[in-house]
């Protein structure tokens, strides 16, 4: 493990840093999707988010109501 430095902060290595952006990068990804299923793929009568919405252009709910 890395040495603290006196006032309390901590080197890191490259490695490190990179692995930090990679998180920071999938999280913001994650975030993307969900808002984005949010606003195009709810059921509007359960008000869930149903990837049958963008796929087909009905919610699953109404599938079997053919």
């Amino acid at each position: 493990m890395r040495e603290a430095s006196s006032e309390g902060s901590m080197a890191i290595t490259l490695r490190q840093l990179e692995s930090l952006i990679w998180i920071a990068e999938a999280g913001a990804a994650i975030l993307i999707m969900q808002g984005s299923l949010q606003d195009v793929g709810i059921d509007t009568s359960t008000m869930k988010v149903d990837v049958d919405v963008i796929m087909t252009g009905r919610p699953k709910s109404l599938c079997g109501a053919l």
